[in-house]
């Protein structure tokens, strides 16, 4: 046995959409009070036998009434104290068992979606045969309200620190490498401070401040929750307040972000922002000196060259984590070959020192070989810095601090 069940509201004149006016508080239709029009949808359920025997067609009539059951937005109807009077389901012992007389009002923040459960028996078999609705949706339109729409400026930022002017003035000012100038000046389209501008329209108005009752927020992509700027849960958000969103571009590495406008609750509009960290690849890296020794030398200084695309890295322990290593080589005499020793680690930075006794070499020609290089590994999004104990740590006034 097939069996069916589509929900059909059979008023035209009351259909499950309406419309109302939140300037003077009409609805159209109004289902509500003595003179209100009710809208009917009735749970349409038909069967097929496939061996001729149940007599096909509907068989609302054969509903146990015990069994009958309507469920909105999940939950059942008879359960929800806001539509207590509000509703009738229909009994009578025909085809229309089991529809409901809906004489709520919908309010335009609010949104219902119907289903419909109910049981009748196989008088063949005995069994007791389950039926389940498809959704209908019950809605309203706010005619007292403009058309709303929104868009961001930079939905899809692509972020590469080699480019970010800021970061690297700041390096600097921060080393002793210049004074400190117009930090303002700096700030760019390709900085991690980065500004991303909303536009918020009511028609084709764009509007300078949120209208009264509506609200933005912002969220990671997926989830439920609003974000906080400048908090422990999301530190790379530094300002939302409309008409823009201030993002730290320094703690991100891929994320996605919902920006949401909301009335009285209800989601009206809705965009994304998306960051992606890359970096372009390192073409080379080289040490600038050699693995040369002079007599009577104390020290061995080093320091490298990083290579994009032919054009050198200013400062590139900035972007970079850099690891030297020296290696030394002797002389094996019986098979007549050198064979390199294990790396040494050495310093971390574009620049490195060590005292010539601990590099592993000799004194004579066949064992005074070494070998120097350095790893260069891009450097990952920053994080917030945290003691021993797992607490982050703050400055002097309060602001979170990064690693």
């Amino acid at each position: 046995m097939n069996i069916s069940c589509s929900l059909v509201c059979v008023t035209p004149q009351s259909p499950c959409s309406q419309a109302s006016n939140s300037l003077n508080g009409e609805y159209e239709p109004n289902r509500e009070g003595s003179a209100g029009t009710p809208c009917v949808i009735w749970p349409e359920t038909r069967v097929r036998d496939k061996d001729g025997v149940f007599q096909e067609g509907c068989v609302n009539g054969r509903f146990d009434l015990s069994s009958i059951v309507w469920l909105v937005n999940g939950k059942n109807l008879s359960t929800l104290s806001d539509w207590k009077d509000k509703y009738e389901i229909i009994t009578d012992g025909n085809e229309n068992r089991g529809s409901i007389k809906i004489k709520r009002n919908v309010a335009p923040s609010e949104e219902f979606v119907l289903s419909f459960g109910a049981k009748f028996e196989d008088w063949r078999t005995g069994t007791i045969m389950d039926v389940r609705s498809d959704d209908i949706v019950l809605n309203t339109t706010d005619k007292g309200d403009n058309k709303t729409s929104c868009s961001i400026d930079t939905p899809n930022i692509n972020y590469d620190p080699l480019d970010d002017r800021l970061l690297k003035y700041e390096y600097m000012v921060a080393n002793g490498l210049m004074s400190a100038g117009n930090r303002a000046s700096y700030i760019d389209g390709k900085a991690y401070e980065r500004t991303v501008n909303i536009v918020f329209l009511v028609g084709d108005v764009k509007q300078n401040m949120l209208p009264s009752g509506i609200t933005m927020q912002l969220l990671y992509k997926g989830g439920t929750s609003a974000l906080t700027a400048n908090s422990e849960t999301s530190p790379e958000v530094l300002s939302i307040a409309y008409p823009s969103i201030i993002l730290d571009l320094r703690l991100i590495d891929v994320k996605e972000y919902e920006v949401r406008f909301l009335r009285n609750g209800k989601i009206i509009n809705r965009d994304y922002i998306s960051v992606v960290r890359k970096m372009r690849p390192v073409l080379e890296a080289f040490p600038n000196r050699g693995a040369d020794i002079v007599i009577g030398q104390q020290m061995y200084f080093n320091d490298g060259t990083v290579l994009l695309n032919d054009k050198a890295v200013d400062y590139p322990e900035l972007y970079y984590f850099i690891q030297w290593y020296t290696q030394a080589r002797e002389y094996n005499a019986s098979s007549g070959t050198y064979v390199w020793r294990d790396a040494v680690k050495r310093q971390v930075g574009i620049n490195m020192q060590c005292e010539v006794n601990s590099l592993g070499i000799g004194k004579t020609k066949n064992d005074s070989y070494f070998g120097v290089f350095f790893d260069v590994t891009e450097d990952e999004a920053c994080q917030l810095l945290a003691d021993e104990s797992g607490d982050n740590l703050c400055d002097e006034s309060g602001v979170l601090l990064i690693d």
